[in-house]
């Protein structure tokens, strides 16, 4: 049988380094298995931030204007005339 070739850093297209930390892990040194779906989020985050793909998603959104809605009477309900 035929061993499959080492997983190095070469093989894959970009790299990130995440620390972790105290809380990520349980009392026996093991990472919680939920922390490695925030592990991927923020590795997907950083390598957009760092190609500047990420574009409009990570622009600080001007403020929403202030629009007058309709505020009823005291008195009118929904649906009145």
């Amino acid at each position: 049988m035929e061993e499959s070739p080492a997983e190095t850093r070469d093989r894959y297209g970009y790299w990130v380094s995440i620390p972790t930390r105290w809380m990520d892990g349980d009392p026996y040194g093991h990472v919680n298995n939920a922390q490695y779906y925030s592990f991927v989020d923020t590795a997907v985050t950083r390598m957009l931030i760092d190609k500047q793909a990420a574009g409009a998603a990570l622009r600080i959104h001007r403020p929403l204007r202030r629009k007058r809605l309709p505020v009823p009477r005291p008195g009118q309900f929904s649906g009145d005339d």
